[in-house]
């Protein structure tokens, strides 16, 4: 704004004093609108900044939360890596609405004014008074940073999209009211896929080269996943784990406890190692869909040692809930 001025100071010099009058006046309402715009970016790049800090922490807080779960002693609990998947997606939002009812409250009179206290260069979140902050190069990384990141969100929301329309194909293969549903294939494939009417899938190797009581393990673990809505978990954790930095190891942690549940839920009809051994023939056929629920689709290894050697209880560990969930509403107040 000064050399704005000093140059139209310059340009003035030698003009008439009606001009000059007018001149100002229209350059003094520009340089006002160039300024609250430039304070306005400022603030949106900082809430932007804020964000993508709050982002970076829920990550690193989700990181650690999935560690702790793994080391109890009694054995990992289904909530906690739940708080876990959740973290990434609700901290920034809560950063992030904060911020907006900071900035809104001071506008609206609901929050006391302060910010003629300091100086207006320093970063405050008012639209009332609109002041372009100084960024340094600190600040600009964490640009970067936020445009890569959301770079790869988008990335992985296109990719989730087409996952979903692939699964609604699959879906429009049945019947509207088969609950069953049978499809050609030679290889042993069983699984359960959709969210609102979750429906069982099973290929005609399963029927042709397993036996009766087989084919009911199997039909009896996938109704399984349908009772505990697994699927829609499911999907919902793929949806979720898009804004993790390393999804990887939480998704395979959250599915496999999905999977032994399931497969605890069966040793009350059928034996516990004629399902183990059913995991083992079947281990090598797998059906490749992230949203669906294959019968032999994650860590079957684990699964079997569950089966044999039991370690996981779905007990629920109330004080570590408390601290996880509490970090929802503490870390926006810091």
């Amino acid at each position: 704004p000064m050399s704005a001025i000093l140059a139209l100071q310059l340009f003035l010099r030698d003009r008439p004093l009606d001009a000059r009058c007018a001149l100002i006046c229209h350059s003094s309402v520009i340089l006002n609108t160039m300024y609250k715009t430039a304070g306005l970016i400022s603030l949106i790049l900082m809430i932007l900044i804020m964000t993508a800090i709050a982002w970076l922490a829920a990550n690193i807080l989700s990181l650690l939360l999935v560690k702790i779960n793994q080391h109890l002693q009694s054995g990992s609990t289904l909530g906690l890596f739940w708080a876990a998947a959740w973290l990434p997606v609700v901290l920034p939002l809560l950063t992030l609405l904060t911020l907006l009812m900071i900035s809104l409250g001071k506008m609206w009179g609901l929050i006391d004014d302060h910010c003629l206290s300091h100086a207006l260069h320093h970063p405050h979140f008012c639209f009332f008074h609109l002041s372009p902050a100084n960024f340094s190069w600190i600040h600009g990384v964490f640009l970067i940073m936020t445009a890569f990141a959301s770079a790869v969100i988008v990335s992985r929301l296109i990719q989730f999209n087409k996952q979903r329309l692939e699964a609604k194909q699959i879906l429009n293969l049945s019947g509207n009211n088969q609950l069953l549903t049978r499809f050609e294939n030679n290889e042993l494939v069983a699984f359960t896929l959709g969210v609102s009417k979750p429906k069982i899938f099973v290929s005609d190797a399963i029927a042709n080269q397993l036996s009766k009581r087989e084919q009911r393990i199997i039909i009896a673990h996938e109704a399984s996943h349908i009772r505990n809505k697994d699927a829609l978990k499911n999907y919902l954790l793929d949806f979720l784990l898009v804004f993790h930095i390393n999804p990887a190891n939480l998704k395979n942690d959250i599915r496999l406890m999905m999977e032994v549940k399931a497969d605890k839920q069966l040793t009350d009809k059928f034996n516990r190692l004629e399902v183990a051994q059913l995991l083992i023939k079947l281990a090598r056929f797998k059906f490749k869909h992230k949203l669906a629920m294959n019968f032999t689709g994650s860590q079957v290894e684990n699964r079997i040692n569950e089966l044999l050697t039991p370690t996981i209880d779905f007990k629920h560990h109330l004080v570590l809930k408390v601290l996880a969930y509490g970090l929802f509403l503490i870390t926006p107040v810091l």
